[in-house]
């Protein structure tokens, strides 16, 4: 069964292939007419920020009760920085992070535990980007900002990202 050193491995060595599929597939949206400039420059920022950061982060093993691969990762690469004020802030954001993902392992428990609903393909990824995205919405709007439609082609390219990865990473858990 491969740990949480494997699957973060497995991704980088990913990161070009699957860079090109998504630029293919942004390129063939243009050129079909389906998706203007505008569009594939929202998305593809959402796609790549939730590749190749929020991926390292959010995985299917969120749904092991304690510390997992991914969120000493949060506590550990939150940190790095010479500024002390930013470096706290920033072990701050990954202690909330892990104490926010505390409650998300507690409940799938009883949804399979581990590899039961958080390892199903796009299911998973939806608990835990709903998880995550709702909670960050309300205070959004509880804070007065707007929510431009923009918001929403990167939101979708996130998911698409995160959607991938975890499809990387169920497949190692079956492979191994």
């Amino acid at each position: 069964m491969p740990d949480g050193k494997t699957h973060i491995k497995a991704l980088k060595t990913s990161n070009i292939p699957v860079l090109l599929m998504w630029g293919i597939m942004m390129s063939v949206g243009w050129w079909l007419g389906f998706m203007t400039l505008e569009h594939i420059a929202f998305s593809s920022a959402g796609f790549l920020f939730g590749y190749l950061i929020l991926s390292r982060y959010v995985d299917p093993d969120a749904d092991l009760l304690g510390m997992t691969e991914a969120e000493g990762r949060a506590m550990r690469e939150a940190k790095v920085t010479r500024n002390i004020v930013v470096r706290e802030a920033g072990g701050c954001i990954g202690f909330l992070f892990v104490w926010w993902m505390f409650p998300y392992a507690y409940i799938m428990k009883y949804f399979g535990g581990h590899r039961g609903l958080s390892h199903v393909l796009i299911i998973g990824t939806l608990t835990r980007f709903a998880w995550i995205a709702v909670p960050v919405s309300v205070v959004w709007y509880a804070l007065g900002f707007p929510f431009p439609v923009e918001a929403y082609l990167v939101i979708s390219g996130m998911f698409c990202a995160l959607a991938i990865a975890d499809a990387i990473h169920i497949y190692l858990d079956r492979r191994y």
